[in-house]
């Protein structure tokens, strides 16, 4: 369902076909997902988190807050999520106030965009070196130490100025995806991955993408032709003589099963 990745450069939006980021209804305690989990509704203290979680790259995505609670949007790693953010996750909230969780310990190094409101955000986040912004509306806000709602240009998003760097956290460099919780009250949201054309295609960082599998590097060549990592071979045994099994490639390791009798499997 996926075309071969990199055959088209469109970040637009609604522009190219693959399988996009939606919410994750296994990945997603006390919400209520719709719309083909693009839609989610959370209670309180609750979050969910996509299904595409990529390691490396830039992403774009944009969110309606569509019923206003006590809303925390941004990205979230592996741990549990049973909380209003994931274990470990980068998030903001109606303050403004920037949210980093790390097993579970939050730090709050400084503002961004406050979600105050019902509305039209976006968020963007290079997984490469570690950096996130959000914005409303078209236009970008920078993290800052006193005051949130501090708008930035684009450019400087561009530039990677203006970020919640966040390259120190233990999970960087590991897989992250989209979460959307909320602390109390109930919080509700539109998400859009891409799989829909962009309300701000213009306010899209060069570079960055929209989330889908089609957007993702390119597998290896194991990944693509597992048989060249994994194979099964019958072969008559012949009480330990050496003897040629035929593989499609020199193992490093080796099972062995006898399938007439009970004996141990053995491993070389």
């Amino acid at each position: 369902d996926c075309p071969v990745n990199g055959n088209e450069a469109s970040t637009g939006g609604g522009e190219r076909r693959g399988s996009y980021c939606t919410m994750n209804p296994l990945n997603a305690p006390g919400c209520t997902l719709t719309n083909g989990n693009l839609n989610i509704s959370c209670g309180s203290s609750r979050n969910g988190r996509g299904t595409v979680w990529p390691s490396s790259g830039k992403w774009y995505f944009e969110f309606d807050i569509t019923t206003y609670g006590n809303p925390y949007v941004g990205i979230g790693s592996h741990g549990a999520n049973g909380h209003y953010v994931s274990k470990n996750s980068i998030a903001i909230n109606n303050t403004g106030t920037i949210y980093v969780s790390t097993d579970g310990s939050q730090t709050y190094p400084g503002k961004s965009i406050r979600l105050n409101a019902i509305g039209s955000y976006m968020c963007a986040f290079d997984l490469d070196n570690g950096k996130i912004w959000w914005g409303k509306d078209g236009t970008w806000y920078r993290r800052t130490d006193v005051d949130a709602n501090m708008t930035t240009s684009l450019s400087e998003v561009e530039a990677g100025n203006g970020a919640v760097d966040f390259s120190d956290h233990p999970n960087f460099g590991e897989e992250w995806t989209v979460q959307f919780g909320t602390s109390s009250n109930t919080s509700a949201y539109a998400f859009n991955a891409g799989q829909r054309a962009f309300k701000y295609p213009s306010s899209i960082p060069s570079g960055f993408s929209p989330i889908a599998t089609s957007f993702l590097p390119e597998p290896s060549e194991i990944a693509k032709h597992p048989h060249k990592g994994v194979d099964v071979a019958l072969f008559n045994a012949n009480n330990g003589v050496s003897q040629f099994i035929p593989l499609s490639f020199s193992p490093d390791l080796v099972w062995t099963k006898s399938r007439d009798h009970g004996y141990e499997p053995q491993i070389f």
